[in-house]
């Protein structure tokens, strides 16, 4: 239930900066849109990412 509150917070924060990109450089929703939904994805894999590599961490030292 976390990571699914995690996604629309993320998701919601980088949709407002997609409305942004696109009113202020003039670019297609489209690119707006996917940019927006690669930074949330890069995002949401980089926690999991940390996260995994901290539990590998913690069961390693001891």
């Amino acid at each position: 239930m976390r990571w699914l509150l995690a996604l629309v917070v993320v998701a919601a924060v980088y949709g407002l900066g997609a409305v942004w990109w696109r009113v202020m450089t003039g670019e297609s929703w489209a690119d707006a849109l996917s940019f927006a939904l690669v930074l949330t994805v890069s995002a949401l894999g980089g926690r999991w990412l940390a996260d995994v590599i901290r539990r590998k961490t913690r069961r390693d030292d001891g």
